[in-house]
């Protein structure tokens, strides 16, 4: 998760970094895509990464409901209030958080 800002961002430095990865961006601001990611997780078996921002996350309820492996949390000054949906919503997507 990052700041919207940053998606694109992100999304260069992975084509750059990491070609062989397969990376679904969940943000109405990413171009289409043959993988729908407002349906649910099940449509990625195949996805390396998912890439989103912090304020989509409350948008699309599996995304905090799936149970992930890793969460990377850029920018991670954006959940540093506890009582905060987004906070509550990301806290529980992982059961390791990397904060950047």
């Amino acid at each position: 998760m990052a700041p919207a800002s940053l998606l694109a961002n992100w999304t260069a430095e992975i084509a750059r970094f990491a070609p062989s990865l397969q990376v679904v961006v969940a943000h109405p601001s990413a171009a289409p895509s043959e993988k729908s990611t407002t349906e649910g997780a099940d449509n990625l078996a195949d996805v390396d990464l998912v890439i989103t921002s912090y304020g989509f996350l409350a948008r699309l309820p599996w995304l905090g409901a799936t149970a992930w492996r890793l969460v990377v949390l850029d920018e991670a000054q954006a959940i540093k209030n506890p009582a905060a949906k987004q906070t509550r919503t990301s806290s529980n997507s992982a059961p390791k958080l990397a904060l950047f």
